[in-house]
């Protein structure tokens, strides 16, 4: 093992070397992808480790050898039989330094590469995003749709907030939106809003009164999350001057209240998970984690079973 252990230090300085080599190649060279800012340090670090790991097995067979010729160097260099102690000493050390290597680059490449990859792949993609809410916000505000212009520039300063481009384009369709009125209108001459735009693309079409008929529902049948989501829907869908407003703020005031004694009315019922993860999709949508509240209540959806008595609570 005296051998092994003089060894393990050489593939440790191949390594180390072989890393910053990588480093400094990523950080010289072109990314060869169009990066906002924000992702490019990130994306050039994960391209040395996916680089580092691509060259891992030339790096750990140059540090055995290199180390095993010093350590010989090093021996006493008497003669060594062809079962001897020593010799299988050294066998046992080069196969334990040889197995550790291994495994060390399996969990890297089966473990850390395919989750570096995706990385990579998702900051172009948001890059892309980016430039497309850029470019749709520059062009619904030269049509006069301030609203949706509004709209579009807050998505691209949700993936990168100081942006400079993005907020300078804010400011300007603000000033439009002052200057068409300044009473909150989204278009010029028009009543949209970007708050309303939203609403319109949740609501699905629905009135105040079918919202608020949706929400009574879900609270009799012990649903008080989608009670809540639906009377905060007609809340804003009514206008200052209605009175169902006051009736739907009450309405959701009430299913938030409601929210404790549902999750003891749903362990009492022995439905605690069905509940447990309708809470997680609603928290989800309270986070704007759309996509993730998505795939929640699409599985809730197709668990549930008619006439199982689940599909009302779901």
């Amino acid at each position: 093992m005296t051998d092994a252990k003089r060894t393990l230090p050489v593939i440790l300085v191949h390594f180390v070397l072989g890393f910053v080599l990588c480093l400094v190649y990523a950080f010289v060279r072109s990314t060869g992808v169009d990066l906002i800012a924000p992702f490019i340090n990130g994306y050039r670090f994960r391209s040395a480790v996916l680089l580092f790991v691509q060259y891992m097995p030339a790096l750990q067979i140059s540090g055995l050898l290199v180390g095993y010729a010093l350590a010989f160097g090093k021996s006493s260099g008497g003669p060594v039989g062809r079962w001897s102690p020593e010799l299988l000493t050294t066998l046992k050390g080069a196969f334990l330094l040889c197995l550790l290597c291994v495994s060390l680059y399996v969990v890297l490449s089966e473990g850390f590469t395919p989750y570096l990859s995706f990385r990579q792949m998702e900051v172009s993609e948001r890059t892309e995003d980016y430039h497309d809410y850029l470019r749709v916000a520059d062009e619904s505000l030269r049509a006069g749709s301030l609203a949706k212009a509004e709209f579009e520039v807050n998505g691209a300063l949700q993936i990168w907030k100081d942006s400079k481009e993005a907020n300078f384009l804010l400011e300007k369709i603000r000033y439009e939106i002052a200057e068409s009125g300044g009473d909150g209108t989204g278009t010029r001459g028009g009543k949209e809003t970007a708050d309303s735009l939203v609403i319109a693309r949740s609501s699905g079409g629905l009135t105040v009164l079918e919202a608020l008929d949706k929400a009574a529902d879900s609270e009799k049948a012990l649903d008080f999350y989608s009670a809540h989501y639906y009377a905060v829907l007609a809340s804003r869908l009514a206008p200052d001057t209605d009175p169902n407003k006051a009736i739907a703020l009450a309405a959701a005031a009430r299913a938030w209240n409601l929210m404790s004694t549902g999750t003891n009315l749903a362990r009492a019922g022995d439905d605690a998970r069905l509940y447990g993860t309708k809470q997680s999709g609603y928290d989800a949508i309270q986070r704007f984690d759309y996509l993730k509240a998505y795939y929640i209540f699409l599985e809730l959806q197709e668990r549930a079973v008619p006439g199982s008595g689940t599909e009302g609570r779901s």
